[in-house]
């Protein structure tokens, strides 16, 4: 009896060890995983880009050129040693989004209210 106590007792004190070493550091892992992430995507032509950790799991958000630099992107953040997956939410920059459509005045609609407010 005194046996088995004993290892019931062992049992739980290690998951509780666990628990608390993983909630203790949980801030400092998501930290080390985003600063992985961001040097990852060093050379990566992704604008406005924001990195989300959570847990062992990163989002990735921005604009990017392309399809393909949006599949490398991904890529190079779960080829990251400690990621455990990836949720790849950037955008596709769109032709219309590059190219601001032009008024009537041959102004794009940015610049025409600009000079209202002006």
């Amino acid at each position: 009896m005194k046996i088995l106590f004993a290892l019931i007792a062992g049992i739980l004190s290690c998951f509780f060890l666990a628990y608390y070493g993983a909630q203790t550091r949980r801030g400092v892992i998501q930290e080390d995983l985003w600063n992985r992430a961001a040097n990852a995507l060093v050379n990566a032509p992704v604008e406005r880009l924001v990195i989300t950790a959570d847990g062992r799991e990163i989002t990735l958000r921005g604009i990017v050129p392309d399809e393909q630099a949006k599949q490398d992107a991904a890529r190079s953040v779960e080829r990251t040693s400690g990621v455990h997956g990836v949720t790849n939410l950037l955008e596709i920059r769109s032709a219309q989004a590059a190219n601001p459509p032009v008024g009537s005045e041959g102004q794009n609609p940015a610049a025409r209210c600009q000079q209202e407010i002006t």
